[in-house]
């Protein structure tokens, strides 16, 4: 237990930061469904701010937790959030590497179609 709150501490800390104290403390929580929903809930922020703290949610020892990392990072969706999914390309779990294959192809083909509709104008 004392370890999973060390874990967290950097995730807990930036969702503060963000003025997102209900997820920060659902971060704490021991039960993954809860840390789950707050995951979830950081992810439809979009905020670049949270990456690096998701980015060490990778880690969490329960697959759901990181799977829902790797669909929030995908939401965020900029450099620093793809850097994220390519180190989830080497999850033990086949569904995180998958999602978080799908996702960085997702954002290289926005990323693309975002750099040729503004060499058109």
């Amino acid at each position: 237990m004392a370890t999973h709150r060390v874990e967290y501490a950097a995730l807990q800390t930036s969702a503060i930061e963000l003025g997102l104290t209900p997820c920060a403390t659902q971060l704490a929580e021991t039960d993954a469904q809860r840390r789950c929903e707050a995951v979830w809930m950081l992810g439809r922020m979009r905020s670049p701010a949270i990456v690096p703290a998701l980015r060490h949610a990778l880690k969490d020892r329960d697959v759901e937790v990181r799977r829902e990392v790797v669909w929030a990072l995908a939401r965020i969706g900029d450099d620093v959030a793809l850097a994220a999914l390519h180190e989830a390309l080497g999850d033990r779990d086949r569904e995180v590497r998958g999602m978080a294959a799908e996702a960085i192809e997702i954002i290289r083909r926005k990323s693309a179609a975002r750099r040729q509709e503004a060499t058109a104008t």
